[in-house]
């Protein structure tokens, strides 16, 4: 019989979400001749976008629980928004080891035409001085009615902002 082993630290947690964690050498020296202001948020996440893993697919996550999240978030948004098609273009983009996850403690982000949330995930319920706009531990998923509660507030928080101008 297998037996499905959790994710007991940080590390850990982010090769079951995502499928990778990235601690690479280059990174570290790149990061030693960078800061968060030669890399503001909004340049990190579409550097982000437009970097991506192998096989993550932005709108059907390949890994259990990043799939599990994504849907109850689009679930939420088309609830929402009465159906709006708009909510196809919603995108889950991972920033592990890249300058959002560094700089900005931004470990994902949901897209949707502009309008995004930022995501750090943790072991720790109480981490202190977190950067991203929500905080995701592994029971947030796992459990039905967090679940809900967090994919709610991360639909509610997409729609409450203004649609960028292209």
């Amino acid at each position: 019989m297998l037996v499905k082993v959790l994710a007991r630290t940080g590390h850990e947690l982010e090769v079951e979400a995502f499928g990778i964690t990235t601690r690479s050498k280059d990174f570290r020296n790149f990061l030693a001749n960078h800061s968060d202001s030669d890399w503001p948020l909004p340049v990190c996440l579409e550097h982000a976008k437009r970097n991506q893993k192998t096989g993550w697919n932005p709108v059907t996550p390949p890994t259990d629980l990043m799939f599990t999240l994504y849907y109850s978030v689009k679930k939420h948004l088309l609830y929402l928004t009465e159906g709006n098609p708009a909510v196809r273009m919603l995108g889950l983009f991972v920033t592990v080891g890249q300058p959002a996850d560094y700089f900005w403690g931004v470990d994902c982000f949901f897209d949707l035409d502009g309008r995004v949330a930022t995501i750090d995930i943790t072991m720790r319920p109480d981490k202190p001085g977190h950067k991203a706009q929500f905080l995701f531990r592994r029971v947030d998923i796992t459990c039905r009615p967090s679940r809900r509660a967090l994919a709610e507030r991360i639909a509610r928080h997409l729609l409450a902002q203004s649609q960028p101008k292209s």
